[in-house]
C-alpha cells in the first residue's frame, strides 16, 4: 500500500461513507479500477477516520445522549442490534459479496431507496422504538457492498413517518455505534496484520477531512429532496459495470 493509494482510498471512504452511495461499494470499485488488492484491515482504519468526523460534527447531540432520560440512546441501541446480529451470523457470507460483480445489484437497491426518499410522504414524528428497529434492519442490509447505510436507514425512518430532518440526523448517529462496534469486532484481525504506518495515518486523516465535507453535503441533499440525483449516478455506474462485462 503506497501513500498515494492510501490518500485516494481515504478520499473515497470519506466522501462515500456519508454520501448515500455506499463507501464499501466504492472501496471495492476503487480497488478494482486501480488494481489494488483489497486490504480489510486498512479499510477498517479508514472507517475510524469517518467515525472521528461524525463524532466531531455531532458532538453536542452525542453528549446529550448521555444525559437522562437516555431515550434516544436507548433507541440507538435498539437500532444497532439487527445489523450487529446479522454481521456476526452471516460474517463469511457477507465477505463473499465484496466483489465488483455484486455492485450493480447493491447500487441499484440504494438508488431505489434514494428515489423513494424524495417522493415519500413527509412525516412529523420523532424516532420511535418501531422506527429505530426498522432503521436497524435496513442498516443490516447496508453490510452488503453497494447498499448505502445513510440511504437505507433514512428511507426506513421515513417509512415510519419520522420527520426528514430527524431521520437524517438519526441515521448519522446510528453510524457511530455500528462503526465503533465493527472496529472492536475486527481487532483480532488487525493485531495479526502487517499494516503500513505512514499510508494508514494519511488514509485516516484524509477520510476524516473528507468525511466532514460529505456529512454537510448529505444533510443538504436529503433535507432538500435532492437524493434522486445520486440515484441517477448509481444507476449509471451499474449500467457501465454491466456494459463492460463485469458480470
Amino acid at each position: 500500500m503506497t501513500w498515494y493509494y492510501a490518500i485516494i482510498l481515504g478520499i473515497v471512504q470519506g466522501l462515500t461513507e456519508f454520501l448515500p452511495i455506499s463507501s464499501s461499494g466504492h472501496l471495492v470499485l476503487a480497488s478494482y479500477l486501480l488494481n489494488i488488492p483489497q486490504f480489510p484491515e486498512f479499510d477498517l482504519f479508514l472507517h475510524l477516520g469517518t467515525l472521528f468526523s461524525v463524532c466531531l460534527y455531532y458532538r453536542k447531540k452525542l453528549i446529550e445522549l448521555l444525559k437522562p432520560p437516555f431515550n434516544k440512546l436507548f433507541l440507538l441501541i435498539i437500532a444497532s442490534l439487527p445489523a450487529a446480529i446479522l454481521a456476526i451470523i452471516f460474517k463469511e457470507s457477507i465477505k463473499s459479496t465484496f466483489t465488483v460483480q455484486f455492485l450493480p445489484l447493491g447500487f441499484t437497491i440504494t438508488a431505489l431507496f434514494l428515489v423513494l426518499s424524495d417522493v415519500i410522504n413527509k412525516g412529523e414524528q420523532k424516532p420511535t422504538l418501531l422506527s429505530a428497529f426498522g432503521a436497524g434492519v435496513f442498516q443490516g442490509l447496508a453490510t452488503l457492498p453497494g447498499i448505502s447505510r445513510s440511504a437505507s436507514t433514512t428511507f426506513a425512518s421515513l417509512i415510519f413517518k419520522v420527520d426528514k430532518n430527524e431521520a437524517v440526523d438519526f441515521a448519522f448517529l446510528m453510524s457511530v455505534p455500528i462503526i465503533f462496534g465493527g472496529t472492536v469486532f475486527a481487532i483480532p484481525d488487525v493485531v495479526n496484520a502487517e499494516i503500513p504506518v505512514i499510508p494508514t495515518v494519511l488514509g485516516v486523516i484524509t477520510s476524516f477531512i473528507t468525511g466532514l465535507i460529505s456529512i454537510k453535503i448529505t444533510l443538504f441533499i436529503f433535507k432538500n429532496n435532492k437524493a434522486r440525483y445520486f440515484a441517477y449516478y448509481l444507476i449509471l455506474i451499474s449500467l457501465l459495470l454491466l456494459l463492460f462485462n463485469v458480470l
